[in-house]
């Protein structure tokens, strides 16, 4: 089983610009998926799935909502679901070279 880990830092990182999320923390949260997820379509996408929904989850801010707040949940949101799209890009790449070359990983 393999792991992707999205982290919120990035959310720490605009908290600047939002006094209301001064205090929030740093966090993470790990996404599982299977090598044989990433050989298909189906799979890949529900492990997209996943990522968002973890996204979602540790860039939450729990009781704000004011609109700037929200502005910054999404750019985490967005920052989270980036970052994990490329550590999941180059797990897949390993994944098929293997698959091409007759190993496995």
């Amino acid at each position: 089983m393999k792991l992707v880990t999205l982290c919120a830092a990035s959310l720490a990182a605009l908290c600047a610009a939002a006094p209301a999320l001064a205090e929030t923390e740093i966090r993470s949260q790990a996404v599982d998926f299977s090598r044989s997820e990433l050989a298909s379509e189906s799979g890949r996408e529900a492990i997209e799935t996943r990522i968002a929904a973890a996204a979602r989850e540790v860039c939450n801010a729990p009781g704000k909502t004011d609109a700037e707040v929200r502005r910054l949940e999404l750019e985490c949101q967005r920052r989270a679901i980036a970052e994990a799209r490329a550590k999941l890009d180059a797990r897949s790449a390993v994944v098929t070279a293997a698959l091409s070359a007759g190993g496995a990983q």
